[in-house]
């Protein structure tokens, strides 16, 4: 008698440590198998990166395209993955110098996710990532210092010009950048710090789209057709803008 009600207590004890026990471990399994897909949706997004960037290594051999791919990368991404829910380009260079090597074409992104978790809450999770090429423009690389400075995310001096006039490159804190506006692409940051133009509309654009902006003393982005976009800079390596024919400001040193 006493054997068999011993044998029962045993039985309650495991069934009450099981109901303790299987639940949390259910719910850690759901959100780590949550995990696992969100990492698998940026691994996806890291490969079709690579595949823009291949894509823009050859079209350089032919002509200077610095406008498709981070509008293709930010579209494929969109469109490849539903768990995404926003692909804001971080950094993004074109034909630029790094480390000895030439002609390099590089893109960072960060990727946006935010959803209900297993738990019947919200999570929020920010992934960034960058992926760099070379392009294909058939330059002597006999003075390379190795494919190994590929890794590098440093790079050489940046300087800003004016396309459509002057003839000098100027830093950041040049004078004459104040009452200028600069070309960049259209993000949510953007967005957030300025507000569209009432004249030419600019809240049409799209993300990803060229606009302007008076990051000086602006409170509005315009498009490139705005009565406002009257003088413009644009954002080089030293080297290029040098070997433009561009010359250093006497203003700022360059």
């Amino acid at each position: 008698m006493y054997l068999k009600q011993n044998t029962r207590n045993k039985k309650g004890t495991y069934i009450l440590e099981a109901s303790l026990l299987i639940p949390p471990l259910i719910i850690v399994m759901a959100l780590l198998i949550s995990v696992i897909s969100m990492v698998g949706a940026a691994e996806k997004a890291l490969f079709t990166m690579g595949e823009e960037l291949k894509l823009a290594d050859i079209k350089a051999a032919f002509m200077e395209d610095p406008i498709t791919t981070p509008i293709m990368v930010r579209n494929r991404i969109n469109t490849d993955s539903k768990m995404i829910n926003g692909v804001y380009l971080s950094d993004y260079g074109y034909l630029y110098s790094d480390m000895g090597l030439e002609d390099l074409i590089s893109i960072g992104v960060t990727l946006h996710y935010s959803g209900m978790n297993p738990l019947g809450g919200n999570s929020f999770l920010n992934i960034e990532q960058r992926v760099c090429s070379r392009a294909f423009t058939g330059l002597d690389r006999s003075g390379d210092y190795g494919e190994h400075a590929l890794t590098g995310y440093e790079r050489s001096q940046i300087v800003y010009v004016f396309p459509n006039r002057g003839e000098r490159y100027h830093n950041k804190s040049c004078p004459f950048l104040n009452p200028a506006c600069e070309k960049v692409f259209l993000t949510n940051e953007i967005r957030s710090k300025f507000k569209s133009c009432s004249n030419c509309h600019s809240g049409g654009a799209k993300t990803g789209d060229i606009v302007f902006c008076f990051f000086t003393d602006g409170k509005v982005y315009h498009l490139g057709k705005c009565n406002a976009v009257d003088k413009y800079y644009v954002e080089m390596e030293k080297k290029d803008a040098e070997a433009h024919g561009y010359t250093a400001c006497a203003s700022c040193g360059g």
